[in-house]
């Protein structure tokens, strides 16, 4: 019984551990979500910029456009392999929790009355 309580108590701290992962790539997801905005709102912007004035050059804007661009493309990927890994932790903790279920009910089970 005192071996089936620690393990249930080891876990609980596992998917103690990954609530906190998966709340901090949450946290983290948003960010980055909020950073792409920002990013897709300063390429429009320089996109209007060079229809407005046909004056200026839009090589002028170019490496700054690409900058955002490559930065916009790497902020995606990131945020997906950031959604990929939320997505297997929220696996990880729904079988813990199975697995704590399963412990705690077969400790009821095998415990004398």
């Amino acid at each position: 019984m005192l071996q089936l309580k620690k393990r249930f108590e080891q876990l609980q701290k596992q998917n103690d551990s990954l609530l906190g992962q998966i709340n901090g790539y949450k946290t983290q997801t948003q960010s980055l979500q909020q950073s792409n905005k920002e990013f897709k709102s300063e390429i429009e912007k320089l996109r209007e910029q060079a229809e407005k004035a046909p004056e200026i050059e839009f090589p002028k804007f170019s490496p700054r456009l690409e900058k955002l661009q490559s930065t916009n493309k790497q902020l995606t990927e990131q945020l997906d392999r950031y959604k990929e890994q939320i997505q297997k932790l929220g696996q990880a903790n729904k079988e813990f929790r199975v697995q704590i279920e399963k412990n705690y009910k077969n400790s009821l089970l095998s415990t004398p009355n």
